[in-house]
């Protein structure tokens, strides 16, 4: 499931002394319950280290923001700018998206000001679910932006590249929108043990596709 959607059980869980363990919950304020327990990193974490590499590693010390009208955007906000900000990196930008009031509009509003005199060239940091994620980095690349593209976990996620599929370009090109995104993960197989080689190989048989880190 996506992070955001664990909102809906958290409040069942307060008070209560059982143990729950998800791979799914990002959030700071979930794990106010002693009793709630994650195999992903919080958005504290990821947040703080995307903009380390951005800054110190990358070298980009300008950024431009897109994030969701959600806790999880808004948190990703948050988490991200103190620590790029005080490592001394500037944010040019940091525009708000909701996927239910006016999406395509704002980003063709969006994409607009990066095309213009109204942006200075900076790498983008996209805070969104992976679906807004994947229509984001779509209308980026077809108006011809080249500008570097950082985003959390949810652009890891098989619903990101299961947009992005529908689209010819990338069927002509497969990774033709997605080739040069960094983002955070909390698996890569290709460097994974040989037992995680062995599960993934496993359920492809069973399920005829690729596990996301929640299986």
């Amino acid at each position: 499931r996506e992070p955001d959607n664990d909102e809906t059980i958290i409040p069942c869980r307060s008070g209560s002394t059982l143990p729950v363990i998800t791979a799914s919950v990002a959030e700071d304020k979930d794990f106010s319950n002693p009793w709630l327990f994650s195999t992903l990193f919080d958005n504290h974490s990821q947040g703080a280290f995307i903009a380390s590499y951005m800054l110190k590693i990358m070298k980009y010390t300008k950024v431009s923001i897109i994030y969701s009208d959600d806790a999880y955007g808004k948190s990703l906000l948050e988490e991200f700018s103190l620590p790029y900000k005080a490592m001394g990196g500037k944010i040019n930008n940091a525009w708000l998206v909701n996927s239910k009031v006016d999406f395509e509009q704002t980003i063709i509003d969006i994409t607009q000001d990066l095309l213009s005199d109204k942006a200075d060239p900076s790498v983008i940091f996209i805070a969104t679910q992976a679906k807004e994620a994947a229509e984001i980095v779509v209308a980026l690349k077809r108006r011809g932006l080249e500008n570097k593209i950082f985003g959390p976990q949810s652009l890891t996620d098989n619903a990101f590249t299961k947009v992005l599929s529908k689209y010819p370009e990338n069927k002509i090109n497969l990774g033709y929108f997605s080739d040069g995104i960094m983002a955070t993960s909390p698996l890569i197989y290709d460097v994974a043990s040989r037992e995680a080689q062995m599960f993934k190989n496993n359920f492809i048989t069973k399920f005829n596709r690729s596990p996301s880190w929640v299986e």
